[in-house]
């Protein structure tokens, strides 16, 4: 149906007609006469009308419209308009000038006024056409409006929604609206484009659909996280005049702006490539998401190595985590390490820590279920999990063989079965079944005499189908029926094929397809419609009985709207339109987009619905399909202005909005502050190794500062972050470890008794040993070592001096580390670097000091052998002496008798022996001690006040105490209180033991070098051996998580193989898995019995890991 009609120019009736719009129009030679024929045809109105299918012809009707024509300087006009008359053609020309004044524009030589009658003679919106162009709030095209004062309004007419016409519309003071349908409602607004609204005031809309409805003074966007500054520059730029609008957001038509120059002020436009250089900027050293997800972030840097574990990046100054996503640090790692886990049996508990041993009790069990009332578990005194089983266990099944009894009745593998979902005869017969009761209700077993009637009144339906499906085929049953070739019949009650009866109405009819190939029924409500539209034709087609024929001169009044320009208007340049004018000599612009719009030399709009602005500007859509570039979304055209930048551009404020470069450096400096960053090198460059995170530093003793890292992901792979989530379950999950750690970040609290490492080992659990002198070593439970250099070895040993060394059970230095002092006896200076203990003097805690090789230099430490040896020469060199007494002394007063000048032989002790003066053994007793004491059996007393009161005891030094059997007290003050010991010193007033060579046999002391060098090689064995037990544990870890995953896998590849429906059918079929990586095939075989009743799969299935599988299963379905 023809509803769009068009002028063409008839060279055989000489006037313009009205035809189809796909005939093709033409005109009068000459640009000129083009654009005034067409002119002077848009204020016409036609009175004929034409309705569909018919060929009426009415009467003209009497109209004021005109078009007035001027040819010379003088007040003569030619008009031209309908009369009203009932002539052919409907024309009248004369030369009545009534509507013509000699004060008109149009008197002037080569003037062409349009203009409206009466009222509007006098040229008020008018228009005028010649060598300078007047605007007079003047309007081109059909049906636009003018309002404002010297608005200007170019366009043609089109309808709105309810099929009215509209037109372009210039309704305020200085606006323009140039397109069909364009609308420039606002003062100073400019609507360039098909359907552009201009709708606030100094507002602009670009291109065909835009909409400018955003007034001045609308805030710009500021982001959030903007610092004072950014906001007053973003502020600075708020619009002061109306925006402009290259499309419309509110129904999603969008446009890019192409060819824009990079802007350099804060109100200035930026294009992609600032932006392109900003986000680079903003994320070259930020930590990024991986995907679009936000589910996992990887940090750069070195990869991680799970085997030296090193790489990766660090990440510091972490909070503590307290939610499930946030992430922990290794403080809250330690703290996890040093924190028991509690065991708890139906009777008893035992806490463990990491590294502890665990031992479950149990005989070995075969594998199936286990009740709870049935098995239990106990933590014995040994803290030992043990598990017990009841004397009169409960089981849900139990399996004999191929026969297992459980709560859903008894299965036979291979054979019958009763259970609760029915009765399974094992493919055999069931013989001797009485008649069911054949009801609705009736759940009875049926036999094959019953089922053999039913068969017989099977087929007799069989047949009777076959014949009705038969009289159906041919179109001889039913309410429609075939009465000739490609003919059906609706048939009244009692009708048939060759007698139908009455009428019938055909109702519920769907609408029919209205296409050219359309073979489908229409109801009556399409035919209402078409029947309405027809009706409304009718009405609106009239007035259309004139024709314009010739325009001889200038046409100097248009009393209407130019519809059409047929031709284009050439050479403008340096001169225009008010508020619009060109000047170049350049090539035209060209629009050849739907909707399309390009303005300026060369300029060309190719796209649909694409504004092509300046000179060499191309708006082809060519970026239209880069995703690089669409940033917020598609776009359904675009702005191209060559190349230019677009200046005092104000602050957009909604996501369609342009930016500016105010807006573009704030985006800038709020990406830098407001994200995690890579910390740099010293040269400047990006360590991807290492991110520092911002906020309060992280203090590890108040375990308060740093950042939190929330919403974590679960960590997977070695180098991803764990979060509190993962390390709660580990602090739940953790029940044997079984002495496999590789790596301990911090301290070992725990050693299993009698466990250790290789040629280390322990048995306690008391409180861990405290290392806290720098250099210092601490070895056993509660041993200290808190001076410098100290060293304390065994339970409860103390070294609390510098340098000192403790060893032994509850050994301690006395707090004696380093001295400067005068040997007695040698009068030698010593300035030692600590002090060696193997007791406690204060508590009376001594030992022996046993297997110590003969001291070789003045410094090392002497033996019993060496002492003894000294003692007898000591007891010898006196008899020596005293035998030969008489020949040393002299001058002997009167106090001496009988000496007879001979000492041969001291039959007793000799008491008070005062200071010696001569041989190889001195004494000085200053202080009047009392003569040596040997009391002990075989023992020895050297030194004033010097003690031996056990048997084989040996005391050497002033005062020197032996109490032990065959113990050894050297020094003065000296006390050996244990049996077979050796004591240098006494509670409070111990000493060292120095330059002690390296022992070499078993039972040799060692000195401090030794034991620093076997502590050094302890410490590395130890880590040596944890890290492999803990890499053999993972590594069996990984490996049955992989078998468990694959097994998963497996068992969806067999869920998803398929089995055949119909009976007697077979189906061979292959399915694949995958589950947490590991992948899986799965092969089966099934069939469904001849019957349809019994149904049989054989299934396979081998995985990544090589495990296979095979699963069997049989069915009977009823």
């Amino acid at each position: 149906m023809n509803r769009i009609y068009r002028l063409v120019w008839s060279r055989a009736q000489h006037c313009w007609c009205v035809a189809c719009e796909f005939a093709r129009k033409s005109g009068k030679g000459g640009r000129a006469l083009a654009v005034l024929g067409l002119g002077a045809l848009g204020g016409l109105f036609f009175g004929d009308a034409f309705a569909a299918g018919g060929s009426a012809y009415e009467k003209g009707i009497a109209g004021n419209a005109g078009i007035y024509v001027n040819d010379s300087t003088d007040s003569g006009c030619v008009f031209v308009h309908d009369t009203g008359v009932s002539g052919d053609q409907g024309w009248k020309y004369d030369g009545n000038n009534s509507n013509c004044k000699s004060s008109d524009k149009s008197t002037q030589t080569g003037r062409v006024l349009f203009y409206g009658t009466g009222t509007q003679s006098d040229g008020t919106n008018s228009l005028t056409l010649g060598n300078e162009l007047y605007v007079n709030g003047g309007r081109i095209g059909l049906n636009n409006k003018i309002d404002g004062t010297n608005s200007l309004a170019i366009g043609n007419v089109g309808t709105d929604a309810a099929g009215a016409a509209t037109g372009t519309q210039a309704i305020a003071v200085d606006s323009v609206a140039i397109g069909n349908n364009a609308i420039a409602s606002k003062q100073n607004a400019l609507a360039l484009g098909t359907a552009a609204q201009a709708l606030a005031q100094d507002s602009v809309a670009l291109g065909s659909g835009s909409v400018a409805g955003t007034s001045a003074g609308v805030p710009g966007f500021v982001p959030g996280g903007a610092s004072q500054a950014q906001a007053a520059a973003i502020g600075a730029t708020t619009s002061t005049l109306g925006a402009i609008a290259v499309g419309d957001a509110a129904t999603g038509k969008f446009r890019q702006i192409t060819s824009l120059a990079a802007g350099t002020q804060d109100s200035d436009a930026v294009n992609v490539a600032q932006l392109k250089g900003v986000v680079g900027s903003a994320t070259a050293d930020a930590v990024m998401y991986d995907n679009s997800t936000h589910n996992s972030i990887s940090l750069g840097g070195d990869s991680y190595d799970n085997s030296t574990h090193t790489g990766g990046t660090t990440i510091t100054n972490v909070a503590n985590g307290v939610n499930n996503s946030d992430a922990v640090n290794v403080a809250q790692l330690n703290d996890l390490a040093n924190t028991p886990i509690t065991f708890v049996g139906n009777s008893g508990a035992v806490d463990k820590k990491l590294g502890d041993t665990f031992v479950i009790e149990g005989a070995a069990t075969t594998g199936g279920t286990y009740s709870g009332s049935n098995l239990k578990t106990e933590v014995d005194a040994d803290g030992n999990l043990q598990l017990q089983m009841a004397d009169n266990p409960l089981f849900d099944s139990v399996t004999t063989g191929n026969t297992t009894i459980s709560n859903d009745g008894l299965t036979i593998i291979g054979g019958p079965s009763v259970t609760t979902v029915g009765i399974d005869a094992g493919n055999q017969k069931i013989t001797n079944v009485a008649p069911g009761d054949v009801s609705a209700g009736s759940t009875d077993a049926i036999n094959g005499s019953q089922l053999n009637a039913t068969n017989q009144q099977v087929e007799q339906n069989t047949t009777d189908i076959s014949n009705f499906n038969t009289n159906i085929s041919n179109g001889t049953v039913g309410p429609v029926q075939r009465t000739g070739t490609d003919q059906l019949s609706l048939i009244a009650a009692g009708g048939d094929a060759y007698a139908p009866g009455a009428a019938q109405v055909l109702t519920n009819v769907a609408a029919g397809s209205i296409t050219a190939t359309s073979t489908d029924a229409i109801n009556g409500s399409q035919l209402h419609e078409t029947n309405q539209q027809v009706d409304a034709n009718t009405t609106h087609i009239t007035n259309l009985d004139g024709r314009v024929t010739n325009v001889e001169g200038d046409v100097t009044t248009l009393q209407g709207d130019v519809t059409n320009l047929g031709d284009h208007v050439e050479n403008i340049y340096s001169t225009g339109t008010k508020y619009f004018h060109a000047n170049s000599t350049g090539v035209d612009s060209s629009a050849t987009g739907v909707d399309s719009v390009a303005i300026g030399m060369g300029a060309v709009s190719s796209h649909d619905g694409s504004v092509a602005l300046g000179a060499g500007s191309v708006a082809d859509g060519s970026t239209l399909g880069h995703q690089a570039y669409l940033v917020g979304g598609t776009a359904t055209g675009e702005v191209n202005i060559g190349e230019r930048r677009v200046t005092g551009l104000a602050a957009g404020a909604d996501d369609t909005d342009a930016v500016n470069v105010a807006q573009l450096k704030q985006v800038s400096g709020a990406a830098t502050e407001g994200s995690v960053k890579y910390d740099l090198n010293g040269d400047g460059s990006i360590n991807y190794n290492s991110v520092t995170m911002g906020g309060a530093t992280y203090n590890s003793v108040t375990r308060t500062g740093g950042t939190k890292i929330t919403n974590v992901a679960r960590g997977e792979n070695d180098s991803d972050a764990v979060n509190m989530s993962q390390l709660n379950e580990t602090n739940a999950q953790v029940t044997n470890i079984d002495g496999r750690v590789t790596t301990v970040e911090g301290s070992i609290s725990n050693i299993n008794n009698g466990g250790g490492i290789k040629y280390f080992h322990a048995n306690s659990s008391k409180a861990d040993s405290v290392a806290s002198g720098a250099d210092s070593v601490a070895v056993g439970p509660n041993a200290q070592a808190s001076g410098k250099g100290a060293m304390a070895m065994g339970d409860g040993a103390s070294a609390s001096a510098d340098g000192s060394v403790a060893l032994g059970q509850g050994a301690s230095d006395g707090g004696r580390g380093a001295e400067s002092y005068t040997g007695k006896y040698s009068n030698a200076e010593n300035a030692s670097v600590g002090t060696v203990s193997v007791g406690n003097a204060a508590t009376g805690e001594t030992r022996t000091l046993s297997n110590v090789a003969d001291g070789k230099e003045a410094t090392d430490a002497v033996n019993l052998r060496q002492l003894d040896g000294a003692v007898t020469e000591s007891k010898q060199y006196t008899d020596d002496s005293i035998h030969n007494v008489n020949t040393e002394v002299a001058n002997v007063t009167t106090n001496v008798n009988n000496l007879d000048n001979r000492v041969t032989h001291v039959e007793g002790d000799v008491s008070n022996v005062q200071n010696g003066t001569d041989g190889m053994f001195q004494v000085n007793n200053s202080s009047h001690l009392p003569k040596p004491k040997a009391a002990g059996a075989d023992s020895v007393a050297g030194g004033a006040g010097a003690e031996a009161l056990a048997d084989n005891s040996t005391a050497v030094g002033s005062n020197a105490k032996a109490r032990g059997r065959n113990s050894v007290a050297i020094g003065a003050n000296s006390v050996a209180e244990r049996d077979n010991s050796v004591s240098v010193g006494s509670v409070g007033a111990e000493r060292q033991i120095t330059n002690v060579a390296a022992g070499t046999a078993s039972t040799d002391a060692v000195n401090l070098g030794q034991l620093n060098k076997s502590m050094g090689d302890i410490s590395n064995q130890f880590y040596d051996y944890t890290d492999s037990r803990y890499n053999a544990l993972r590594h069996d870890l990984k490996k049955q998580d992989d078998i468990l995953s694959s097994g998963i896998a497996g068992a969806m590849a067999m869920a998803t193989l398929p089995q055949p429906y119909s009976p007697g059918a077979s189906m061979t079929n292959v399915g694949l898995g995958n589950f947490r990586g590991q992948g899986a095939l799965a092969v089966g075989v099934s069939k469904i019995s001849d019957n349809g009743k019994w149904v049989t799969k054989l299934q396979g299935s081998t995985t990544s890991q090589g495990e296979t599988g095979v699963a069997v299963g049989v069915g009977y379905q009823w």
